[in-house]
């Protein structure tokens, strides 16, 4: 049934009650609306967020909802749909004076996922919460980007110099600090000006919240979903060095484009980088659910080669 002929159905059913549970959920999406403007002014004018933000929904609708049927619409208020708004305007009070930068956004999250639970039921809540969790990181990202801009910064700057020197380019990194601290790299007479879109935020950011959507709906144990997080931090930190020097190195022989190489490499790099983090998470998911089907399809064969199978599964649950 579809979301229109619900609605519908609703009205015939149950009129007046579902006109207030309406009303009540409109009243809530209000209580929240200068965060949810704050948070679309943001993400729709800083490109690094918006990246991020896609990335999100993206990778969201593949792991929750991509092959899973038709969906059921339920459109009812039940239990956990009024704790989850309760506890979401009880923080939303609360962050209005103690730390807002951490409770405002969890509200928001909470929010949400009341919302979610009413439309599609408490099934949501089972497949979703990652999604619920990585939106709640990219806000909190969002908020603390002031504070992490000029370190990464001068992390890219320091180990994309680095890379540089071992490839004998002769780097000099200098620190202006009039009018404003800046960071700049000095190539082989070639002046480049370290960006806050060269702090590598949106790739990180991006590659850190892709892998914790794909772990989270792994079923290995945590030090392992811990592992792939990190190496996916690692990848995309290490793919962003990479483009700073690609730009660098390819800036002598596009000097008529360079605005245009700039962005092609960094777009390239950004794509790469998340593939490569989606195929190695997504591929160990495969392979240890692959590994469980096999041996639930041939219990005979397993229970004949126990002490040669067994340690080879637990090896793929855990990587």
């Amino acid at each position: 049934m579809s979301l229109l002929e619900t609605i519908r159905n609703e009205l015939k059913t149950r009129r007046w009650e579902f006109i207030f549970e309406i009303v009540f959920i409109a009243c809530v999406a209000f209580a929240f609306w200068p965060l949810t403007q704050w948070l679309f002014d943001k993400s729709f004018g800083h490109e690094q967020f918006l990246h991020s933000l896609l990335v999100i929904l993206v990778a969201a609708y593949f792991i929750l909802f991509h092959g899973k049927g038709e969906t059921q619409w339920i459109l009812k208020i039940d239990l956990s749909t009024i704790v989850l708004f309760g506890l979401s305007l009880i923080l939303l009070l609360v962050g209005s004076m103690v730390v807002p930068q951490i409770l405002v956004p969890l509200a928001l999250c909470l929010a949400m996922a009341a919302g979610a639970t009413y439309l599609l039921g408490k099934v949501v809540l089972n497949r979703g919460y990652p999604f619920f969790v990585v939106f709640y990181l990219y806000i909190v990202l969002i908020v603390f980007y002031p504070v992490l801009d000029f370190p990464l910064r001068e992390y890219a700057a320091r180990y994309s110099a680095w890379i540089l020197d071992v490839f004998h380019l002769a780097p000099e990194l200098v620190l202006r600090t009039q009018p404003e601290p800046s960071l700049i790299l000095l190539v082989q007479g070639r002046t480049f000006v370290v960006e806050p879109e060269c702090n590598g935020f949106g790739l990180i950011s991006a590659s850190l919240l892709l892998s914790i959507l794909l772990t989270f709906k792994s079923r290995g144990f945590w030090w392992g979903k811990g592992l792939g997080i990190v190496s996916a931090l690692f990848i995309g930190s290490l793919g962003n060095l990479l483009r700073i020097v690609m730009i660098i190195v390819l800036a002598p022989w596009v000097p008529n484009h360079y605005h245009f190489m700039h962005e092609a490499v960094g777009l390239f790099a950004f794509f790469t980088v998340l593939l490569l983090i989606g195929w190695l998470l997504w591929r160990k998911n495969y392979t240890c659910e692959y590994v469980k089907a096999w041996q639930r399809a041939t219990p005979a064969a397993s229970a004949s080669s126990k002490a040669s199978a067994s340690p080879n599964a637990k090896i793929c649950l855990t990587v």
